[in-house]
């Protein structure tokens, strides 16, 4: 472990321990991760009180509405493939589904940026109680169509008022099991879970027996300690510590709104994704690569659509170099070599670290002393790549987001 892992390893712990401390939870765990590894994962307080269980970063948490960002990945999937719009109509993809209210132009990006205009009350059935609508006691059986019968109320005109819409995005995840021919649950283990290795996530919302315990403070509806999506007070339980009470497990109603379990582990590959290739002859690494950042996706899009790219790897050079900071001689890996031809129809090969601007500029740097350290780290690197590629006659060039998106817009 490198001196600043270390010092981040114990940074996370002495933060987890006061945290948990501080607030009196009953148990958190934390991932912290690089652009390249998962740096630490670290539980801290119980699992579960009563019997004194530990918390670990194996331990699953649901993990809520993370799940709706991997609804987004399954819609950006299907628009790459030319199997829908982000302007395509709700109403036109789910006529079965009444609408009610100004819905004619209800499209899949006001379901994905939350500007649909529906609330936390799809129906005024569920007015008095929203809660009602999202969780229940029992797993639910139901289908969207069944649920969502009586129709879906907009407030507002979509694209005028932006509400955080948890029953947007039940409606997302149907649009998108419709237009797939399976369920949501298959789809995100095929597109998501699968491809990244990620073991452990499931769209189960149920209890498991490495599932953390729910707790919440007081039986209250109006306390906003009460963490209705984790448990549910039984008036017949009473403080498990003087402090934290023992819940039901309670079920996602609209599932697709935030169904899926996970643990660090899993949720720190979840953090990288794996670039599917178009042209597999062009790309000379052995494994699928994978990308940490939506530079890095633009970039290996660019290299792998290019007519003018001829072969292109990810992290296929390792190059010796003495760290700075701990004086050992450590590897670096940069995160492109790439074959091309200029319009004169020369040839080139370069090799590419692509990095934010804020990281390349001493005067962006400021006084935090981690970033002080990894800029430092990052000259000695390039220093090295540098020689590397001038003992080989190629070029190294270090690139940002400026380089690669204008106005935001890949270049």
């Amino acid at each position: 472990m490198t001196s600043v892992n270390q010092n981040i390893t114990e940074r996370t712990i002495n933060i987890g321990n006061s945290v948990v401390a501080k607030y009196n939870l009953p148990g958190i765990s934390i991932g912290v991760t690089s652009s390249k590894n998962l740096i630490c994962a670290e539980g801290f307080g119980f699992s579960e009180i009563e019997k004194s269980v530990p918390m670990s970063p194996c331990h699953s948490q649901r993990i809520g509405s993370i799940t709706k960002t991997m609804l987004g990945i399954c819609v950006m999937s299907l628009v790459e493939r030319g199997k829908i719009s982000l302007d395509d109509r709700v109403g036109t993809l789910l006529p079965d589904i009444p609408l009610i209210g100004p819905s004619d132009n209800l499209s899949i990006w006001n379901l994905m940026t939350h500007t649909g205009g529906i609330g936390e009350a799809p129906h005024l059935k569920w007015l008095v109680d929203p809660f009602e609508a999202l969780w229940s006691e029992y797993p639910p059986n139901e289908t969207v169509t069944d649920f969502y019968s009586d129709g879906v109320f907009l407030d507002v005109i979509p694209g005028t008022k932006w509400h955080y819409a948890n029953h947007g995005f039940a409606l997302l995840g149907e649009i998108i099991s419709r237009i797939e021919g399976t369920p949501i649950e298959k789809i995100l283990r095929k597109r998501i879970f699968q491809p990244l290795g990620m073991g452990i996530t499931d769209c189960l919302d149920q209890t498991e027996k490495n599932l953390s315990v729910g707790y919440h403070r007081q039986q209250s509806y109006d306390d906003l300690d009460r963490a209705d999506f984790l448990a549910e007070t039984r008036k017949s339980e009473s403080y498990v510590d003087g402090i934290n009470i023992r819940g039901d497990h309670k079920y996602v109603r609209p599932k697709a709104a935030g169904f899926v379990q996970s643990n660090i582990y899993d949720m720190a590959k979840y953090a990288q994704g794996r670039y599917s290739l178009k042209y597999t002859e062009k790309y000379l690494g052995n494994k699928t690569p994978l990308y940490r950042s939506s530079w890095e996706f633009a970039f290996m899009k660019f290299c792998d659509e290019s007519p003018s790219v001829s072969k292109w790897a990810s992290e296929s050079v390792k190059i010796p170099y003495r760290n700075p900071l701990t004086g050992k001689l450590t590897v670096y890996v940069p995160d492109f070599m790439i074959q091309y031809t200029d319009a004169k129809g020369k040839g080139h090969v370069e090799l590419i670290e692509v990095k934010p601007e804020n990281q390349m500029k001493k005067e962006s740097i400021g006084r935090n002393k981690y970033r002080q350290a990894q800029y430092v780290q990052n000259l000695a690197k390039w220093e090295a790549a540098r020689y590397w590629c001038k003992q080989r006659k190629i070029v190294f060039r270090v690139i940002n987001e400026n380089d690669i998106f204008h106005k935001g817009k890949r270049k």
